[in-house]
């Protein structure tokens, strides 16, 4: 017979259950101290969704500062950290709004930086550039003030629909002559970026808007379009990758396979395109760092030597020696990240360089990129120091040489 008062008690009952579980696995998933946080963080097996739902409860409870700090401390997780900045990122954005941008670093791939900027662009589209750009400049360091850029490509693609043309043309108002139009490309980067495997904001819109622009029957696009602007196609190349893989038929990693036919639709770009190919055999380098480091950005600097041999071979895939030089030379970039990371470690990239030709651009970039983002003499001059013996008065040629009288003077008359 029917009971509506067992029935409701019933209901009651499974309700506390339910909330006494949920309680219990928030307290389970975020402990209230930064110790056991760690402690949790060490001892977990958790997915790519349970460490974001981990922190972005954390950044929720104690602060988006807090849990970029945590983050730093936590131990090496396998899982994509810079996506894991992304959400704190986020949570932050809500906290404090474009201000948030003043506690950006450069760490987890700029993913702070990223996530306050894209934010600010789906809130404020374009009525909120001028704002943005002042927002980047104000960030210290060259290359978190190019990674801002980068963002700016993210989110106005976002707020202006998927709307690639458009973006594009965007794209081309924010460079300037000072830094060769630098601001440009990274914004064509965040862009591109953003096409092949964002969409967060709108994922329905983003897909059709998205088969408008990129095809595996004609996997260069949308970078071969005329409204790439020409000084930023190399960067829109270099972003390309994934889709690359995808066209190829590469459907999920394993360290086994050949990617010479991915690296094969570079070949069909013009000889005299030298930096659109450049891009396009570069882009693979920065993919092969982030298989090595299973995601976790952190890692870099902690590379094995077989770790790094095994980048070399993948770049070597590229079947010629432009390829794989430039493949290499993207790979350093990411792996040096503007000078941030450890240069014994690009170092020892380089020298396992198998031609000289690699050899030679890769330990020649060591010396450019430092020099362009580094801007403490010390670390400077320890480059130099620990670079190879052919390569000392190269580097040692980017000096200039300091007045005794004003120690504050800039210490590099070369930039990339």
């Amino acid at each position: 017979m029917y009971h509506p008062t067992r029935v409701r008690l019933f209901v009651f009952i499974t309700i506390i259950v339910l909330l006494f579980a949920a309680t219990a696995f928030f307290i389970i998933r975020t402990p209230k101290d930064t110790a056991s946080e760690l402690a949790y963080l060490r001892s977990a097996n958790s997915s790519q969704k349970d460490v974001e739902h981990f922190f972005e409860v954390v950044a929720k409870e104690k602060g988006g500062v807090y849990a970029y700090d945590l983050l730093r401390q936590a131990p090496f997780l396998n899982v994509d950290t810079h996506e894991v900045g992304h959400v704190i990122g986020d949570v932050l954005y809500k906290q404090k709004g474009i201000q948030g941008i003043h506690y950006c670093t450069h760490e987890f791939r700029n993913a702070c930086s990223h996530s306050i900027v894209i934010h600010f662009f789906i809130e404020h589209g374009e009525a909120g550039v001028s704002q943005a750009i002042a927002a980047c400049q104000n960030i210290p360091g060259f290359g978190n003030y190019l990674q801002c850029f980068h963002a700016l490509g993210h989110g106005m693609l976002a707020s202006q629909g998927y709307d690639l043309p458009k973006t594009a043309a965007f794209c081309t108002t924010v460079g300037t002559p000072e830094f060769d139009y630098k601001e440009t490309k990274e914004c064509i980067g965040g862009t591109i970026m953003e096409l092949i495997g964002g969409g967060a904001h709108d994922p329905d819109l983003w897909k059709k808007k998205r088969a408008q622009y990129v095809t595996v029957t004609d996997p260069l696009r949308p970078c071969s379009d005329d409204f790439i602007p020409a000084i930023a196609k190399k960067r829109c190349y270099v972003y390309l990758t994934p889709h690359l893989f995808w066209s190829a038929g590469l459907r999920a990693f394993d360290p086994a396979i050949n990617f010479s036919t991915a690296f094969s639709f570079c070949s069909k770009l013009s000889t005299t395109d030298l930096a659109s190919r450049s891009g396009c055999y570069g882009g693979f380098g920065k993919e092969f760092l982030s298989f090595i480091q299973q995601g976790d950005v952190r890692k870099s600097g902690h590379e094995s030597d077989a770790d790094l041999a095994q980048l070399h071979t993948w770049c070597g895939q590229a079947g010629t020696i432009e390829g794989t030089t430039s493949c290499v030379i993207n790979t350093l970039e990411s792996l040096y990240w503007d000078g941030k990371n450890s240069h014994l470690t690009a170092i020892n990239f380089c020298e396992l360089s198998a031609h000289p030709v690699t050899r030679s651009a890769c330990f020649l970039n060591i010396i450019a990129l430092t020099f362009t983002y580094v801007t403490d003499r010390a670390q400077l001059e320890r480059v130099c120091a620990d670079i190879p013996d052919d390569f000392k008065k190269e580097c040692n040629s980017h000096f200039i040489p300091i007045p005794l009288s004003k120690e504050s003077e800039p210490v590099s008359k070369k930039t990339l």
